[in-house]
């Protein structure tokens, strides 16, 4: 072989990388007895907190949706950021616009999860409707 005296680089760079994991998000634990209650400030809803078992999911919080015309699932929570208490107020609800409504509020609560460095919602709770 004739070479011109060079000496070859390597060009690609392939560094080691993490193995990607796959999380199913119906085997994180989902919220269970949610319950909304009609006061003067709001709406208060309340669960049963979530107790994960693996060492892999870190519970960060929870989130809380209201749902449109009782079947619609909105894609923003009513909470800004996660919340860690097991009780959220809905104050956007009001006293005078309980007496003109016609429908009832339904919620929905899912647990958020830090699995392997990725934030995952857990599967939704029954919906509630306020009673």
């Amino acid at each position: 072989m004739i070479s011109c005296g060079r000496k070859q680089k390597d060009i690609f760079y392939f560094p080691e990388s993490k193995p990607v994991v796959k999380v199913n998000k119906l085997s994180l634990p989902y919220v269970k007895h949610v319950n909304v209650e009609k006061n003067k400030d709001g709406n208060k809803i309340s669960w049963q907190p979530v107790l994960s078992e693996k060492k892999e999911e870190q519970l960060l919080g929870y989130n809380v949706y209201r749902l449109v015309r009782a079947s619609i699932v909105p894609k923003k929570p009513l909470n800004k950021i996660v919340t860690t208490d097991n009780v959220f107020l809905d104050k956007s609800i009001f006293q005078k616009d309980y007496e003109e409504q016609k429908y009832c509020n339904c919620y929905m609560v899912t647990a958020v999860f830090d699995v392997h460095d990725k934030v995952l919602e857990g599967p939704s709770s029954q919906i509630v409707c306020e009673k």
